[in-house]
């Protein structure tokens, strides 16, 4: 490839079976753009190589950085002089058959040390860190402020050794972070100061992840509007969750839902619960109830659910209710308790086999515009349903006959609704199969413009 003196142009993403392509980059000086460089040892593709090429592009991965062995390739490369690229990723992944030691984890150290940007960076994404500590320009609160003066988003995956997050509050322009796989974190530090940009918070896989300190005001994050928490099982916010979040999504977390945790978010709109093992009776739902300005309730995958928890039934300002893939629900009445619903806009049950019917009361809300079911096996009855201006039924093999067109026993029921669709397995068709090509087909295939795929290394073509 060092033959080719005019090349200008380089994208390699995921192709890994190239990167045999690259030894002696360094000397082609006409890169304009380069997606990829991947480090290796004694074919000319060390870190040296980047020394002289200064390409225009905005984005460069720097993949298999584990192949460094000597801190100062990683300084001879001079990545801070690249003031053009506003994108990095530094990925140390690739590697299953690294041995952590205290040597190698000092290599780590000593390489990401040297390897700090120039301060035009906008992204910066870190994947498979090998390290415990942070470099000291991402440690240090007057480095960081300075160094980090225009970062945009951060990421930080699998750094599984790493025991702190950066200084938050020191970057003045971060909208979006995300960190996940950071398995040695234990706390969220309060740095003393506020992050006063931060919009996005996405925390994924740490289950050792235990505090997070949070001011219980709106001056530490004033911004945040979205926050995303998936398997931080152990998980408390102190004293409770970020008063001006209005999107918050809870995967597999018992304690984020507590009175205490959720008893300042006034301001939420959107609530997300996936895969929580709560029964419909516990306690834990309690914290609901401080939740006024709530639109939108989705409770998904929570399989010790049998039937809508009772705070549920009082939440007057919500606009849409979705229950998915509850797989244990069987009603979605408490007693003989009526529901406070008046604003309740669309009603998704999907994914629950022995549901049986849909409680009186659906159909004397008059605000419901959409309901939309699927997947309920047992569901036989329909409710009469006067306001209702959409119905869509999918696999519901009872109700598709009730609801039959001019025939079915339901028909009279739903006759008046100007849009209905319901869809019937065809013959032969198992639930897997049918939920694929529904899924798929239905949703994707009939507004598909514009296809890209990458790193599908084994997609084949039928």
């Amino acid at each position: 490839m060092r033959k080719m003196r005019n090349l200008r142009h380089l994208c390699v993403v995921g192709c890994l079976g190239l990167i045999p392509m690259q030894p002696k980059m360094g000397q082609l000086s006409n890169f304009c753009r380069l997606s990829m460089f991947a480090v290796r040892q004694g074919d000319g593709s060390s870190m040296v190589e980047l020394q002289n090429l200064n390409p225009t592009g905005n984005s460069l991965e720097i993949s298999d950085l584990h192949e460094v062995k000597d801190p100062k390739e990683a300084m001879q490369a001079k990545l801070e002089a690249k003031t053009n690229l506003q994108s990095w990723t530094l990925s140390w992944n690739g590697h299953s058959d690294w041995a952590r030691t205290s040597s190698s984890t000092k290599m780590a150290e000593d390489v990401f040390e040297r390897l700090q940007p120039h301060p035009n960076l906008k992204e910066l994404t870190m994947v498979g860190y090998m390290g415990i500590r942070l470099p000291t320009w991402m440690a240090r609160a007057e480095q960081v402020s300075t160094l980090f003066s225009n970062l945009v988003e951060l990421r930080l995956w699998d750094l599984k050794w790493c025991e702190h997050l950066p200084p938050l509050s020191q970057f003045p322009s971060l909208k979006r972070l995300f960190v996940s796989g950071m398995h040695a974190l234990r706390k969220i530090e309060e740095d003393g100061g506020n992050v006063s940009s931060l919009e996005e918070f996405r925390l994924k896989d740490m289950p050792e992840l235990e505090e997070w300190h949070v001011k219980p005001t709106t001056e530490m994050f004033p911004h945040l509007r979205l926050l995303d928490v998936h398997f931080c099982p152990k998980l408390m916010v102190q004293p409770c969750i970020p008063c001006s979040v209005e999107n918050l999504m809870i995967s597999r977390n018992q304690m984020l839902l507590s009175e205490g945790s959720i008893g300042g978010s006034s301001k939420l709109k959107i609530l997300c619960i996936w895969s929580c093992g709560i029964s419909s009776q516990s306690g834990w739902w309690g914290g609901l109830r401080y939740l006024t300005a709530l639109e939108d309730l989705q409770i998904s995958c929570c399989f010790a659910l049998n039937c809508l928890p009772e705070v549920v039934m009082y939440m007057s300002s919500l606009r849409t209710l979705s229950l998915r893939n509850n797989r244990n629900l069987k009603s979605l009445e408490w007693g003989r308790m009526e529901p406070l619903f008046t604003a309740l806009c669309n009603l998704e049950i999907g994914g629950s086999p022995r549901l049986t019917a849909l409680p009186r009361w659906v159909g004397g809300l008059t605000s419901l515009q959409f309901l939309s079911l699927w997947f309920c096996d047992s569901l036989a009855m329909l409710p009469d349903l006067p306001a209702l201006r959409g119905l869509r039924i999918e696999y519901c093999p009872l109700l598709a006959r009730r609801c039959e067109r001019g025939r079915g026993d339901d028909w009279p029921k739903i006759a008046h609704i100007p849009k209905i669709s319901i869809f019937e397995r065809e013959r032969g068709e198992d639930r897997e199969q049918t939920s694929k090509r529904s899924t798929f087909a239905a949703k994707f295939v009939s507004k598909l413009c514009y296809v890209s795929m990458l790193h599908w290394s084994k997609l084949r073509f039928q």
